[in-house]
């Protein structure tokens, strides 16, 4: 009997936080480990926790400019995602984020890229544009009743705070059919 895969798996729930959370993937013991999904908040030193500002601009950046990141780059991300759900040596995290160029790296890539700037994801909604709206205009946190809540995205839209909502969906979509046709050519 193979207990190979039942010791990999223990791994990662034995080292795994009570408060974990993030995008699954596949590292390279073969087990599916979580990155966290980092918090933005102004008012902290660091924008970001687990603090990777540093390196989500550069990602960012390199995103745009070269249509690629760096592997050192992402595998900076990686560990402090995974030192925010997990309590890891240096040398376990060395193990897990061992990945071979081609379909693992890529993987990996693609999980940090997907911790850092969500997941691609059809034209916003209704819900995107009011969430959206309702942050920033400061109402994170205000508990706003549905018969309310029309009258205060009309005034937040007369007075400009938001974007109005035809021109936050035509936004996104536009943006989708740009990186599609980049994709093509």
């Amino acid at each position: 009997m193979d207990t190979s895969k039942t010791s990999r798996d223990d791994l990662e729930s034995r080292r795994r936080k009570p408060d974990a959370k993030g995008v699954a993937t596949p590292l390279a013991d073969g087990s599916e480990w979580r990155l966290a999904i980092p918090s933005t908040r102004a008012d902290r030193p660091s924008l970001t926790d687990p603090e990777v500002d540093d390196v989500w601009s550069s990602l960012h950046e390199s995103l745009l400019l070269d249509g690629g990141v760096s592997l050192r780059e992402t595998w900076t991300v990686a560990r402090r995602l995974l030192l925010k759900n997990y309590d890891l040596s240096d040398e376990e995290l060395g193990d897990l984020l061992e990945v071979t160029p081609g379909e693992e790296a890529s993987r990996l890539v693609e999980a940090v890229l997907s911790s850092l700037f969500g997941e691609r994801h059809p034209a916003p909604s209704y819900v995107d544009w009011v969430r959206a709206s309702l942050l920033a205009a400061g109402l994170a946190t205000s508990e706003i009743s549905a018969r309310d809540l029309p009258a205060v995205l009309s005034i937040l839209v007369a007075t400009n705070r938001p974007v109005a909502p035809d021109r936050f969906i035509a936004a996104d979509l536009d943006a989708q059919e740009r990186a599609t046709r980049d994709s093509l050519v």
